[in-house]
């Protein structure tokens, strides 16, 4: 008698969309977690036709599209080009930096920080956005260098150039 939403069905429709957005992050972060989970191929299809099906209703776009997924593979690595030309430019070989130089540095460039957000996949901006950002570029390579994101003192993510050495094994 103490439930705090007595009409759970009217509740439901009319926040079927908060409800479907905080159910898909949920779904995507134990996508990405390392848990994994033990279940036969015909419930997985059964999950995923739901799940499908849910988001469509909800008024999205069908996320198992093929032309979308070429589209957004295409636009993330444009997107992580720009943003490695960018770092070279402002952090040029030589300097070491932090997530917070790197925020400081954005100042209102509020297409960069959208091209951030979308490369950490998160909705908002925060030095914590472009060190999860950083970290999914650590190791790509650009004019000779590769971005190096590794933890320093007190135990601070830096990031640095290193020069690309061909004769390594």
């Amino acid at each position: 008698m103490n439930f705090k939403y007595p009409k759970l069905r009217e509740h439901v429709i009319n926040k079927q969309r908060d409800l479907l957005k905080s159910s898909l992050k949920l779904l995507m972060n134990g996508l990405t977690s390392k848990v994994e989970f033990e279940s036969g191929p015909s419930r997985f299809l059964e999950w995923d036709n739901f799940v499908r099906k849910a988001v469509v209703a909800a008024g999205f776009v069908d996320p198992m599209r093929a032309d979308l997924k070429t589209r957004v593979l295409d636009d993330d690595a444009e997107a992580r080009e720009g943003v490695l030309e960018w770092l070279f430019k402002h952090f040029p070989p030589g300097s070491k930096f932090r997530s917070a130089d790197v925020f400081d540095r954005i100042g209102l460039d509020g297409n960069l920080e959208n091209i951030f957000k979308a490369i950490a996949r998160r909705n908002t901006f925060s030095t914590i956005v472009v060190g999860t950002a950083m970290n999914t570029i650590r190791g790509a390579e650009y004019k000779g260098h590769r971005m190096s994101w590794t933890t320093g003192g007190k135990g601070m993510m830096m990031g640095r150039w290193k020069l690309i050495d061909d004769h390594q094994d």
